[in-house]
């Protein structure tokens, strides 16, 4: 069957990149901050990076010692991490709002940053102790990034704004 053959999902113009050319797309746009980035852009990679973490993720778990597999995991998870900022970025520019807005993923961020870190070098009771005393930080991050979220699901604006032309094909 010719791959070119098959119609396009509805609501997508013929042609359309597909969800893996978006995926590259938005590897290749990582350091990108200065443009515009539509809610498909997002969620394919956000799709993209759940089915490759799942494939890849069993494949380690059935080659790898637990030890190695948690750290593989990890070393994926900054891996899928490296272009976020900057598609968010994008996408916040796309509704012509300043990616100021992305601070609010700050605290959560920095909250799984200190208990990687804590996992790392300390026991289980220290991580546990950290996280008896974080609770109230973990549910303002919880309640800031589903703030984001909503957010970032919004339609952009129609034709350019002050952070360039439209993405979406006219």
């Amino acid at each position: 069957m010719d791959v070119e053959a098959i119609a396009p999902p509805p609501g997508e113009p013929p042609g359309s990149p597909g969800a893996l050319q978006r995926f590259g797309g938005t590897v290749r746009n990582a350091l990108r901050f200065d443009s515009r980035a539509t809610v498909s852009e997002l969620v394919h990679y956000v799709l993209c990076v759940a089915f490759f973490h799942l494939a890849i993720g069993l494949l380690l778990m059935l080659g790898l010692s637990y030890p190695a597999f948690a750290v593989a995991q990890d070393l994926l998870q900054v891996l899928y991490f490296i272009p976020v900022p900057a598609l968010l970025a994008r996408r916040l520019h796309d509704q012509d709002r300043s990616a100021r807005l992305l601070w609010l993923a700050v605290p959560g961020v920095a909250l799984w940053i200190a208990r990687k870190g804590l996992a790392l070098v300390q026991s289980g009771t220290a991580l546990a102790e950290f996280d008896r005393w974080t609770w109230p930080l973990d549910l303002a991050a919880g309640f800031t990034s589903l703030a984001l979220i909503i957010v970032l699901l919004l339609p952009g604006t129609a034709g350019p704004n002050r952070f360039g032309p439209d993405p979406r094909p006219s």
